[in-house]
């Protein structure tokens, strides 16, 4: 089973200009969301570890904001890729919401669906172990 961690958390705005989210808190927060689904294997680093016999998942969030719309992006990325034919796809998964009254509240909505997503993502690495 993989093993996941956080990597880095991107903001683009409705410009298109990007830049690194460094909210300390609202990280923690999806990570702790996280582990709620997952528990035992989030990490908040890159273990250096990373092989075919102890693999991780690198994940990547992008937020883009569009009018009244925030979507999160997750990328998920292999480490080490696995060569052979995987049922598991490794799309970006999506989490869309409107913009509620704080962008805590807001961000905190988004790593909610985030995290059940990506534990549905897991779910289909269980099954194929």
């Amino acid at each position: 089973m993989p093993r996941y961690y956080f990597h880095a958390y991107v903001t683009v705005d409705e410009k298109g200009d990007a830049r690194s989210f460094t909210d300390q808190v609202q990280i923690d927060d999806y990570l702790q969301k996280l582990q709620k689904w997952i528990p035992d294997r989030i990490l908040k680093s890159d273990p250096g570890d990373c092989a075919q016999a102890n693999p991780c998942e690198e994940l990547n969030l992008r937020e883009e904001t569009a009018g009244n719309e925030v979507i999160l992006v997750t990328e998920i990325l292999q480490k080490p890729v696995v060569n052979s034919a995987s049922i598991i796809p490794h799309n970006p998964l999506r989490a869309q919401t409107v913009k509620k009254s704080t962008w805590l509240e807001t961000r905190s909505c988004l790593s909610n669906v985030a995290s059940y997503s990506l534990m549905n993502h897991d779910k289909l690495h269980r099954k194929s172990n």
